[in-house]
């Protein structure tokens, strides 16, 4: 499945790693040159440097075959503008970092739907719930 991953960070480079050990086409965008870089050297993806919003930029990635979209920058709102661009683009299953925990607590099924975003993640929270 192509996956398109928005965010070179810890949590980017994890879900990266652990997509391509599952046999997918992986996709990272970063606006960070650095970041997009130190994958470069580590990971067998393509690489996108720029905003994962821009639906100029997705197009040429080239959405049509895109299975799932997974935005998990550090900007709460980038991540759920990412998701909505690419739900527009076609993409079924979109998936969005989200920090703060009221946003996620005070959206229905059909707030979820009309914003875009299928399922919302929240790493640092599941990790203390773990603990």
């Amino acid at each position: 499945m192509k996956i398109v991953i928005v965010g070179a960070g810890k949590v980017g480079y994890s879900l990266a790693q652990r997509l391509i050990q599952d046999d997918h086409d992986v996709y990272v965008i970063d606006r960070s040159s650095e970041r997009i870089q130190n994958l470069e050297n580590t990971l067998d993806v393509s690489l996108v440097q720029g905003n994962g919003s821009d639906i100029q930029l997705l197009n040429e990635i080239g959405m049509d075959d895109v299975g799932m979209f997974i935005a998990v920058t550090d900007s709460d709102e980038v991540n759920m503008l990412s998701c909505a661009v690419a739900k527009i683009t076609g993409v079924p299953t979109t998936i969005a970092r989200v920090r703060d925990n009221t946003v996620a607590e005070h959206m229905d099924d059909e707030m979820r739907a009309k914003l875009g975003v299928d399922l919302f993640i929240n790493p640092e929270m599941v990790t203390a719930q773990e603990l």
